[in-house]
């Protein structure tokens, strides 16, 4: 086994972690976002976001394409455009945390259908014996344009019952980074 080399890992997580980040441009600002990998996991989901706060504010800024973008910057546009996106229903006991957002249009079933297209497909990657070393080489859609907010889970789940908390975890995270 090879000595642990710090060096040598921070490049790989810088590596690792690049290849999850992206950029948005939606005319008057733009989303610096990240998200858990390639297939169906190349949409923002909300939860894991959340958590990843944690380990982006480490580093004082990431590369996205040719730029070095601040990780609050990448924390904060991305909260934001969540927080455009939460719905207020009748009364303000009915407020709904999208899970996840993506620029797949305004239908709940188009999530739906990326995330059974995306295993599917991993699946024949990983199966197929000729398949990709690593299943995730260019299966990364990131989000690109209009970003709309997806509610519906699993078994009709309207909404992650943590997803206030972890907003909240991740404003608290950022928060002691602003300066304004």
């Amino acid at each position: 086994t090879p000595p642990f080399d710090p060096t040598e890992f921070e490049a790989k997580v810088d590596r690792t972690v690049g290849k999850l980040l992206f950029e948005n441009n939606l005319g008057d600002h733009s989303v610096y976002s990240g998200v858990a990998g390639g297939n169906q996991f190349a949409t923002i989901w909300v939860r894991d976001f959340c958590h990843a706060t944690g380990g982006l504010l480490l580093k004082p800024s990431w590369r996205i394409g040719s730029k070095d973008v601040p990780s609050r910057q990448i924390v904060l546009s991305t909260l934001k455009e969540i927080l455009s996106l939460i719905q207020d229903g009748e009364d303000d006991s009915k407020i709904k945390i999208p899970r996840a957002l993506d620029s797949l249009g305004p239908h709940e079933d188009l999530l739906t259908f990326k995330v059974l297209k995306g295993g599917a497909d991993l699946k024949k990657k990983v199966v197929w014996p000729f398949g990709e070393k690593d299943p995730g080489v260019g299966m990364q859609q990131f989000p690109s344009g209009k970003m709309y907010g997806y509610f519906k889970g699993e078994a009709g789940a309207s909404e992650t019952c943590d997803a206030g908390y972890l907003l909240i975890l991740a404003f608290t995270r950022v928060a002691p980074l602003l300066n304004d």
